[in-house]
């Protein structure tokens, strides 16, 4: 997320007073030395220089490249120009620092078996001493900027083929939040979904393939598709992928698929709202999504009581046409997709027709 930072204290309840000390340190007074700071920005650069060689890599930096203009979060998520990477100092981060944390800039969150009085004394103390600034406006970001293309990068080094698929999806509301997650599960989460059947148990094509929502800011996210596939079966792969995911658009799940889909994602809440520190994000991210205060506490019940029909009309309503969806493929056979607008390096995507 580039427009927040989330950060958690985990402590058992007889240590809270100095857990919040150290927490506080940390904020006011972080030991932001040197070598630390080397250490950082090589696993920064190490990682930039990764995703200009691997196919996936490469993928995403042009997905992002193709659909957000010139807009600041592009260098952010793509870790572009390596130049600009390269040419931080410490002294920039120091400067960051005291301007980026404010007492009155915060959304907190507790979970746990505290008292509330240990509670309020914890936060205090982490705020100490922290700078009681007003937030600062967000960026505007209008989300990415997708249109129907299909690119195909040739890099004969590449080993594999990475295809990826990616539309918009509506912002988050209480509503969707729950279809949506259902819809995504059954499409492409693990081996029992529609995108692993259809291209690794039918085709024999890759060793998986799946689906995902990338929640871009909280108002703008995107649905992809994607994984590595064997070069030679790159066509069949996605006349395969859009063939069963317009199939999954048009007519939905089945029963027995939404059965164990909403089976699953009870259990999952389950688990996770066993833990302390997982109540507490849960509850922090309902509440900067802009959710009632009711929707975590009620959010196993909603699960429960959710319908097929109702999912099915999600899916249909929200999830965007394949042939609306911008396609990605990098591999080593220039040829390998029918009607593909190729290039060999990102920034030619401009000379694509759109």
């Amino acid at each position: 997320q580039p427009q927040e930072i989330s950060g958690f204290i985990v402590s058992p309840k007889e240590h809270m007073s100095r857990a919040s000390e150290i927490a506080n340190l940390v904020m006011t007074q972080p030991n932001l030395e040197e070598q630390w700071f080397k250490r950082e920005k090589k696993t920064f650069l190490d990682s930039a220089a990764e995703r200009e060689i691997k196919a996936a890599g490469l993928a995403w930096n042009l997905f992002r490249e193709a659909t957000l203009g010139e807009h600041p979060y592009k260098r952010f998520w793509s870790l572009q120009p390596i130049e600009g990477i390269e040419s931080i100092e410490l002294d920039e981060i120091n400067d960051w620092h005291k301007r980026a944390f404010s007492s009155k800039a915060l959304t907190i969150t507790v979970a746990g078996n505290a008292d509330i009085e240990s509670i309020n004394s914890s936060i205090d103390t982490v705020l100490t001493g922290m700078p009681d600034s007003q937030r600062k406006p967000m960026t505007e970001f209008e989300g990415a900027q997708i249109s129907d293309q299909t690119i195909l990068v040739h890099k004969p080094d590449v080993e594999k083929s990475v295809l990826l698929i990616v539309g918009r999806l509506p912002a988050r509301t209480e509503e969707l939040d729950v279809p949506v997650q259902l819809g995504v599960g059954v499409l492409g989460w693990g081996k029992q979904s529609r995108l692993f059947t259809a291209v690794r148990t039918d085709l024999r094509a890759a060793y998986g393939f799946g689906a995902g929502v990338w929640n871009m800011t909280r108002e703008q996210r995107v649905l992809h598709l994607s994984g590595e596939v064997e070069t030679g079966k790159a066509q069949d792969v996605l006349d395969k992928v859009r063939e069963s995911y317009e199939n999954f658009r048009t007519k939905g799940v089945s029963l027995i698929e939404f059965q164990v889909a909403r089976k699953f994602y009870v259990q999952r809440v389950r688990d996770e709202i066993k833990e302390p520190s997982s109540v507490a994000y849960m509850m922090m991210d309902a509440k900067l999504t802009g959710f009632s205060d009711a929707y975590f506490p009620g959010l196993l019940g909603r699960i429960q009581s959710q319908n097929r029909a109702d999912v099915n009309e999600t899916i249909k309503s929200t999830f965007p046409e394949f042939d609306s969806m911008l396609k990605i493929i990098v591999t080593p056979d220039a040829n390998a997709i029918e009607g593909a607008c190729v290039i060999t390096a990102i920034d030619q995507w401009t000379s694509c027709p759109r």
